[in-house]
């Protein structure tokens, strides 16, 4: 999982394990994000692009949890992503679709 720097949204909310805020002890995160490696990358830095990359050549599902259209201006659509690796496999799941109501 790649993480802006400031980490998840879910890191920041309750409710928490233990009732004190902590980001690593975050009920839904810990649901949702348990045996994941995290990476916390600026989204616009050359560091970002090379770890995408990267990563993509040895991972086997990409799960997308963004509107696709704010993911291609950095380059990221379907095609580019399958040319790091071509058994790669990708998923997008959003609360409220591709033009939801946010």
């Amino acid at each position: 999982m790649v993480e802006h720097p400031d980490g998840h949204p879910h890191r920041k909310t309750a409710p928490f394990h233990g009732g004190e805020p902590h980001p690593e002890q975050n009920g839904s995160f810990m649901y949702f994000c348990s045996k994941k490696k995290s990476l916390p990358v600026d989204p616009n830095s050359a560091e970002h692009d090379s770890l995408v990359s990267g990563m993509t050549k040895t991972t086997d599902l990409i799960v997308q949890n963004a509107i696709i259209n704010a993911q291609e201006p950095r380059g990221y659509d379907w095609e580019i992503l399958k040319s790091f690796n071509n058994m790669l496999g990708m998923t997008t799941i959003t609360l409220f679709g591709q033009n939801g109501l946010f």
